[in-house]
């Protein structure tokens, strides 16, 4: 046993913040720019984003990062850029076929899949940036698109079993197949031989086959000869008609930004036909964040149409939309890109006052809506207080329309509309670890226009953001300095580094709540300019408490000297306090807080009893017992009726206690009762008891303080010299040496099963508790979900692979996520991993999720996990 300080907080001023993230930030301010990104701190590219967020006035079209040489291929000059340089027709022929074949890969087919309809794509722009992959004749169409935008005449010949693509030169057709990567020579050993050269000598396909006798594809060239003889009286041409370009693209409103990630974030993807083996780690996602202030002056122009609703200023300054009127008034907005849509949130900071609601509806048209459905309160939303979830109907729309009804008083301050949203899996441009890296930012937008952007590039490197605070100012915010100019502080907390938290005053006093106890490993602070202009912030504290504590200093120092200062930590806390001073008005932008949850223990898993005698009049009688120091309530009073209280807590197994809340009420808070208290903890009967942390008079309602002790039991005594004493509640917070195996978890699996084939089973295998039944669904993926059947905190993941993750021909990846509670929510990645190289993978979680979820492919092999445990409370 030992005692620890409640907080250890060590600063340093770095880009890296130290095992928490890598973050660089480049302004833009051209329609192309160069952007240096230095990686040389940063060994692991995994989990890396990208954001370009459009702080301008303006819309901007089709903005992107890419590396120099590749742009995204939305237009015939961005491939145009990508194709070397060719001196023949033939030559031109092959260098497009080889740029389709790099750019996709064989899957039938792309597509989406809505709620009203099965939608193959024929668009080759989408093929390639939103999907990636296609059958035959959707990479035919994008090599079609390509050939005919550089002025040749293209057909496509289509077969009962196969379409190919002919390009018309030398006053020839020619051959080229895309899908199974290959073409074929004349006897000549020049000439690109035509579909009905083919035809006519079928040999050609064997002839021109790899050593192995199989084509690009790794198909066998005999078979497809025999196809090409069986099929020829099938074959047919179509010259027109075959391409379609529905003019989607991507444009950032101002005030919106778009994410592109290095993994697929929410283990998602959209295709066409599900008859062939599909896993979401094959395309990339991204996703929007559209953050609408209806106290920006110019709110209404971007909304799609309006309906009595306006925005009011309040008696402190705020600007809110309202209700105009006694029936519901509405505001629409419409979203619209190439990118289909996987998942789709909406969130909102609003106030509802007595007999005021928020609703919203969906609609792919703009006409035909969704039944209204309630924005519901949540915590899952940094600096909002309400969402709601339009996955259902949002996935597969690459355009769609919501509508905000305003149902009688309630007052909306601002939205945020963030769908999640399908790429190509090569969108995210090559980064290289330990290097830098030469990136470009281009969009297309007029070059004489006005431009305001910022890139962020983000690398997770090991605790996961805290998400859901919550930020109040304790400095009385400005009326016409803070709150009219919408810097309040819900900005602090709200992941725009736009947005600022200001309240119009030299001093600032902001705190930020965590939504429960957390073991936070560290904390950014994006001051901007407050921070690097030594004309503002001259000093600065940061503060952190657990529950209802005092507030301890964490960290404190002097003008910050940089834009954004970086603080690592280890330390349980449930709140944060930011104080700072300035030789002028101050504010901050934007404050991120990185950590774990830390689980309570369940008051069931606890036992009480009082070593002094509870008096039988006005302890016991009166319903003062000791049960009442565990039983949740913060209410009920644990009392013995004496001078001295000393309470002993059994935990039942040796538990690693991370922190612990003694709520005193009254008798913490006023002096005429407790003196001093001591809290005791012993691991084992056998042992003596340790001295875990101990105080004189509380001087506050509760005393939250952080452990670091494995226990089997705890003993709280406390003295007062005047008077009588108790305490209401005990609170323990705890990471046990080891955590339970969560029982009655189901598992579904999400890929199709084929269960039987080789003696193995279902996706109910996977939780079985038998390490020698595995959950084998016959295909080269494996994608389940494990369902607890309500929201847990997971302490860990155990996987048992056996030999598919001992073998290197079975398991190459893998991937963990977690769907956390409340509306909106979608699945984030939580961890990842290649060949496991080993039988068993244990993966740590530490949060509180409603279900999760693993998947796994090989490039070689069908693969199975045998077993997957929660372990958690």
């Amino acid at each position: 046993m030992r005692q620890h300080s409640l907080f250890i907080f060590i600063i340093c001023f770095s880009q890296l913040l130290f095992s928490q993230e890598f973050r660089s930030t480049t302004a833009v301010n051209a329609q192309s720019q160069n952007i240096s990104l230095d990686l040389s701190s940063v060994s692991n590219l995994n989990g890396a984003s990208i954001t370009i967020r459009n702080s301008s006035g303006s819309w901007i079209t089709l903005p992107q990062i890419s590396n120099p040489a590749t742009p995204w291929p939305y237009n015939i000059e961005a491939i145009r850029k990508q194709l070397p340089p060719t001196n023949s027709d033939q030559e031109f022929a092959i260098a497009t076929w080889q740029f389709v074949v790099k750019h996709t890969f064989h899957y039938c087919s792309a597509g989406t899949v809505t709620t009203a309809s099965k939608n193959s794509l024929t668009d080759p722009a989408l093929i390639l940036n939103s999907f990636g992959f296609g059958c035959c004749d959707q990479k035919d169409r994008i090599l079609a698109w390509i050939w005919q935008q550089f002025g040749y005449q293209t057909r496509l010949a289509a077969m009962d079993f196969h379409t190919v693509a002919e390009i018309f030169y030398n006053n020839a057709w020619h051959m080229f197949d895309p899908d199974h990567q290959v073409y074929y020579f004349l006897s000549d050993g020049v000439t690109v031989a035509a579909i009905a050269d083919i035809l006519a000598n079928p040999n050609i396909v064997v002839q021109q086959a790899d050593a192995n006798g199989l084509d690009g594809a790794g198909w066998s060239a005999a078979v497809m000869a025999q196809l090409y003889a069986q099929n020829a009286p099938t074959l047919r041409y179509f010259t027109s008609g075959y391409l379609t370009h529905q003019g989607l693209s991507v444009a950032l409103h101002p005030n919106e930004s778009l994410t592109i990630f290095s993994d697929n974030a929410v283990g998602a993807g959209q295709h066409y036909d599900p008859g062939d083996p599909f896993t979401f780690r094959s395309v990339g996602t991204g996703e929007f964040d559209w953050d609408l202030s209806f106290g920006d002056i110019g709110w209404r122009n971007w909304a799609y149409s309006s309906t009595n609703v306006d925005s009011i200023l309040d008696a402190t300054g705020a600007k809110y939309l309202q209700n105009l009127t006694s029936t519901p008034g509405e505001i629409v907005y419409k979203e619209s890109s190439m990118f289909p849509v996987l998942a789709l949130s909406v969130s909102a900071q609003m106030i509802a006052n007595t007999n005021g609601s928020l609703w919203a509806a969906f609609s792919a048209d703009g006409v035909n809506w969704s039944s209204p459905a309630f924005v519901a309160p949540t915590t899952n939303v940094s600096g909002f207080q309400a969402a709601i979830d339009f996955t259902n109907l949002a996935s597969g729309q690459y355009t769609y329309f919501i509508k905000i009804y305003l149902v009688g008083n309630v007052q909306v301050h601002r939205l945020r509309i963030s769908p999640v949203v399908q790429t190509a899996k090569w969108i995210f441009p090559s980064l290289i670890a330990g290097s830098i890296n030469q990136l470009t930012y281009s969009d297309s937008s007029k070059a004489a226009q006005a431009r305001r952007l910022q890139v962020t590039v983000k690398v997770s490197l090991a605790s996961p953001q805290i998400q859901g605070l919550q930020a109040e100012s304790l400095v009385p915010e400005n009326s016409t300095f803070s709150l009219a100019r919408d810097y309040g502080a819900a900005n602090l907390v709200d992941g725009n580094p736009d947005s600022l938290a200001y309240p119009g005053n030299t001093h600032i006093d902001y705190v930020i709540h965590l939504g429960g106890p957390h073991i936070v490993s560290g904390a950014s602070i994006d001051w901007g300019n407050f921070g690097s202009d030594p004309r503002y912030v001259k000093s600065w504290t940061l503060m952190g408490r657990n529950g209802t504590q005092d507030w301890q200093t964490l960290a404190s120092g002097g003008f910050p000297g940089a834009s954004t200062m970086n603080i690592s930590a280890n330390s349980v806390a449930s709140d944060l306090r930011i104080v700072a001073e300035g030789v002028n008005n101050v504010g901050i932008y934007d404050v991120r807080v990185f950590g774990n949850d830390v689980p309570p223990i369940p008051s069931s898993n606890l036992t009480v009893f009082s070593n002094i005698p509870e008096d039988p009049i006005y302890s016991v009688a009166a319903g003062y017992t000791a049960a009442n120091l565990i039983d949740g309530n913060p209410a009920s009073l644990a009392y013995p009726s004496n001078n001295h209280l000393d309470y002993q807590v059994s935990l039942g197994t040796p538990t690693h206690l991370s922190a612990a809340t003694l709520t005193w009420g009254i008798f913490g808070s006023n002096d005429i009762y407790m003196s001093n208290w001591m809290l005791l903890g012993r691991n084992g009967s056998d042992q003596a008891w340790s001295i875990l942390a101990q105080g004189g008079y509380p001087n506050s309602t509760a005393s939250t303080i952080a452990i670091d002790a494995i226990a089997t039991d705890l003993r709280i005594m406390a003295t007062s010299s005047q008077n009588s004493i108790g305490i209401y509640e005990l609170q323990l917070f705890a990471i046990p040496a080891t955590m339970p195996v969560l029982t009655n978890v189901t598992a579904i699996g999400n890929v199709l099963e084929f269960p039987g084939l080789r003696g193995y089973g279902i996706a109910g295998n996977l939780v079985d508790g038998d390490d020698n039944s595995a959950a084998f669904p016959e295909g080269p993926s494996v994608d389940y979900t494990l369902d607890p059947g309500q929201t847990r905190y997971i302490d860990s993941l155990h996987v048992v692979w056996g030999q598919f993750g001992t073998v290197p021909a079975y398991v190459n990846s893998w991937q963990i996520f977690g769907l956390p509670p409340g509306p909106g929510a979608t699945w984030e990645l939580v961890a990842r991993g290649g060949f496991p190289n080993a039988g068993q993978t244990n993966v740590p979680v530490k949060k509180q999720y409603r279900k999760m979820r693993i998947a796994a492919e090989s490039l070689l092999n069908a693969i199975g996990i045998y077993e997957v445990q929660l372990l958690g409370q």
